[in-house]
């Protein structure tokens, strides 16, 4: 985990303020402040906008509307038609540009068509799937049972996988939308038979460019021992969008924050991005409360790097 001195990058700076001129010291302000992210490309998923709140969708999309946020990923209001979450974030000036849909296994294109259909009628972007095929450990997935998901363990199995996304993306496509894959960690794991590759890579060589991206979670990248600023320059633009997700350690265990609070330092991930407006920026905490919508519009509307 990216960690640093406090004191000495105190000393630091009041090193070179000691020894700059009155201009150096208000260009080297500026310069410190560095780039932001654009408001608009700033989003939430729809479990954390909710936060556990027990209320309606209406009041939800208001009240981060009036956070600030004008974008949300997912949602809908349960049984709520594509017409009506439509009107409804449109109301409060929010774009529903993204939402998850399982991609089917095995593959049907049937349940997919349906899902891209009504994700074009809300006007969306992107659709993308939430996981690669997982086995779940047995009892309820709590953080600490988490290392015993299972994902594919072959590259045969990351190759066939990769040839339904590609399937799912041309569908996606021809309606006007983008299809990404959500990553975790199991991605990054060694896989059973002799290669050296992960099932991350395998999906970046046999994907189409032109029909799948990447919907890279900070987060989880970095359960994997993955630094997300060297994923994002390696991989490039096919990186369309981050969820931005916070780490603690409880009793030395990996678990949530909320975002901002926790020990991500996401300044070196966000410098690794060329042009942040051509990606998006989602706030999610798997286990969001009520304050987790504000403590993540707090932290992107504010950070500079």
């Amino acid at each position: 985990m990216i960690q640093f001195d406090r004191r000495t990058l105190l000393r630091g700076g009041m090193a070179t303020a000691v020894a700059a001129p009155a201009a150096g010291l208000i260009g080297s302000a500026f310069a410190q402040a560095g780039r932001a992210l654009p408001r608009d490309n700033i989003s939430i998923t729809w479990g954390s906008a909710r936060g556990g709140r027990t209320e309606s969708a209406e009041e939800t999309v208001k009240r981060i509307a009036g956070l600030g946020y004008k974008r949300v990923e997912g949602g809908g209001g349960g049984d709520m038609s594509a017409a009506d979450w439509k009107a409804l974030c449109a109301k409060y000036a929010i774009k529903p540009t993204s939402s998850f849909t399982q991609l089917p296994q095995p593959w049907d294109p049937a349940p997919w068509t349906a899902a891209v259909v009504k994700a074009a009628a809300v006007g969306q972007r992107y659709i993308n799937t939430p996981t690669s095929p997982i086995k779940l450990p047995p009892g309820p997935v709590t953080a600490a049972a988490i290392d015993g998901i299972k994902g594919l363990r072959t590259s045969a199995e990351w190759r066939a996988f990769a040839a339904d996304c590609n399937k799912a993306g041309k569908i996606a496509k021809d309606h006007g939308l983008d299809f990404g894959f959500h990553s975790h960690f199991w991605e990054f794991l060694a896989l059973d038979d002799d290669t050296p590759l992960t099932g991350y890579d395998i999906l970046l060589a046999e994907t189409d460019p032109a029909l799948v991206h990447f919907e890279l979670d900070l987060y989880w990248a970095w359960y994997a021992h993955r630094n997300p600023a060297h994923l994002i320059t390696a991989v490039g633009p096919r990186i369309k969008q981050l969820h931005v997700k916070d780490m603690q350690f409880v009793n030395h265990a990996k678990t949530w924050a909320e975002p901002g609070q926790g020990v991500i330092d996401y300044k070196p991930i966000f410098a690794a991005i060329k042009d942040p407006s051509l990606y998006e920026f989602i706030i999610e905490r798997d286990d969001a409360g009520p304050e987790t919508a504000a403590a993540g519009w707090k932290l992107l509307s504010g950070i500079r790097f």
